[in-house]
């Protein structure tokens, strides 16, 4: 019986593989909401609303189980990205742009990938809609301000800088995180992951909890395991909110590149960051979505 439905189930997918092009999708575990993503999940919203011991309680189950299990999507594996080199080739040999081996919970578009956006948005001369010649500088990542920690230039070690930040034609750099293999540019997989959530924002919410308990050294050795497997020497222990805060963010900057993130994590906090060269906070209007026309 049981290699009957095992017979039907693979059939099924074969069907609908055919028919709507799902293998990839069903392929993937971590495309859907497991009990584990869930409570990863509930980690997030429940420091959304400042409930800190359940926040704490929900990302510890996370991370304990992580560490337990050894396996799926629970660890840090650069593995994927450490190829020698910032150039085209050394880029299309990497596997694991996307850096899948933390990610708890990604969505999955097959159809991510749109030769003519992507080709407007990396060219390094592109047209706005005028027609007038423009640069794509909002894709631009300024290396060594954001590797810069407290005074100390860390873009030359970091791993996330090292083999993440590619040098378009050799001039502008960008995350790799949407790097496109030149050659074969529907077969970058990667593209079509949007993470969601990964093992690192669980570590981040864990050490805000302990931070704002007053447990800093526990806060600190939380935040000095994800530098420590990013190649980084630890921080050492500050006793402060403030200071902690500065930390958190710095090293968040890092690890959600392109993810879309950090505008959430700027918002929440009330932080400051570096808009032109001046410190600016987000407004209530920048923080928020414009009503709709029909509900004003």
């Amino acid at each position: 019986m049981a290699s009957k439905n095992g017979t039907a189930r693979m059939s099924k997918a074969k069907y609908l593989d055919a028919k709507f092009g799902y293998g990839d999708f069903f392929a993937g575990r971590g495309y859907r909401l497991s009990y584990y993503s869930i409570t990863a999940l509930l980690a997030r919203v429940y420091q959304y609303a400042g409930k800190t011991t359940d926040a704490l309680a929900c990302a510890k189950e996370v991370v304990e189980f992580g560490k337990s299990s050894g396996t799926l999507f629970y660890k840090d594996d650069f593995s994927g990205i450490t190829n020698v080199g910032t150039n085209v080739e050394a880029f299309e040999q990497r596997t694991d742009l996307k850096l899948k081996s933390s990610l708890i919970f990604a969505a999955y578009n097959k159809k991510a990938y749109k030769e003519s956006e992507i080709q407007r948005y990396f060219r390094l001369t592109t047209v706005d809609d005028n027609g007038s010649p423009v640069s794509p500088d909002y894709f631009k990542i300024k290396q060594v301000e954001l590797f810069n920690n407290r005074g100390v230039e860390e873009w030359q070690t970091d791993i996330r800088s090292k083999n993440l930040i590619f040098m378009l034609q050799d001039v502008l750099p960008i995350s790799g995180k949407w790097f496109v293999n030149s050659r074969n540019p529907e077969d970058s997989e990667h593209l079509k992951i949007s993470p969601v959530l990964r093992l690192t924002e669980i570590q981040y919410i864990m050490a805000e909890c302990y931070a704002r308990e007053g447990n800093y050294g526990e806060a600190y050795r939380i935040l000095n395991d994800v530098r420590g497997a990013r190649n980084l020497s630890p921080l050492a222990v500050q006793g402060s909110w403030e200071e902690f805060q500065t930390d958190l963010i710095g090293d968040a900057r890092r690890e959600w590149i392109s993810e879309g993130q950090l505008f959430f994590l700027y918002k929440r906090l009330d932080a400051a960051f570096n808009l032109n060269g001046t410190m600016h906070k987000l407004s209530r209007g920048e923080a928020s979505l414009p009503l709709p026309v029909d509900q004003k």
